[in-house]
Parts: structure tokens; C-alpha cells; sequence
């Protein structure tokens, strides 16, 4: 486990290990919603700059979640998988996020179960 956490922190670990694919249904989420999910935010951000990206309904976008300014939510450090690799950017992976939200739960369930 922590020689796993060194690779993440060193960016030492494929990009795809961090890839999220959700379902988008474009259509359905609330004019209301303070908060639409983050696929929906990156299949906007790819419709803006080009119409035909429009995902079908039930399709799964990818994206991954990025270092933001301090106070920012997770909707606003979310961008595809091509956007993080184009160097121009400058935009790197938010390894405390993988790690404290989708690596630290999961092993703690494993745990648990183990009665650790």
C-alpha cells in the first residue's frame, strides 16, 4: 500500500488506473440541481467546444479528476482524459483525492470485513 501511494504521489502510474466512466442523460438533470454529476460537467465542456460531442443518452464519458484552486468543488476539478494529457494545460492528477476518497474507503471495506 505504500509503495502504491509513493507511485501515485510521483505520477509514476498510468493515467487509465484514474479514469471515471459514468452514464450521462443529458435532459434529465434539474434546471434546480445545485449540482449536476461530474460526467454531465465534462460532456457540457466538450458540447461547448464542439456540438457533435454530444454523449447518447445512457453513455458512459470519462473523465478524471484534476488539482483545483483551494475551496474547490469536485464539479469544478473534473475534465476529460484528453484534456490531461494535452501539454499545453498544464493540469495534473489530484492524487489526495484518488487516494483519501477512492483508495483509503475502499481498503477500510475490505478491512472490515476481514475484521482488521
Amino acid at each position: 500500500w505504500i509503495r502504491g501511494r509513493e507511485k501515485i504521489y510521483k505520477s509514476k502510474t498510468s493515467i487509465q488506473d484514474f479514469i471515471f466512466a459514468k452514464e450521462v442523460r443529458l435532459g434529465t438533470y434539474s434546471a434546480k440541481a445545485s449540482v449536476v454529476p461530474p460526467a454531465a460537467i465534462v460532456a457540457a465542456k466538450a458540447m461547448a467546444l464542439d456540438p457533435r460531442a454530444e454523449p447518447k443518452y445512457a453513455e458512459r464519458v470519462q473523465y478524471v479528476v484534476v488539482h483545483g484552486h483551494p475551496g474547490a468543488r469536485l464539479v469544478d476539478m473534473v475534465v476529460s482524459p484528453e484534456t490531461l494529457v494535452s501539454k499545453d494545460r498544464g493540469l495534473r492528477l489530484n492524487e489526495m483525492y484518488y487516494i483519501s476518497k477512492q483508495i483509503v474507503p475502499a481498503l477500510e471495506r475490505v478491512f472490515s470485513l476481514l475484521g482488521a
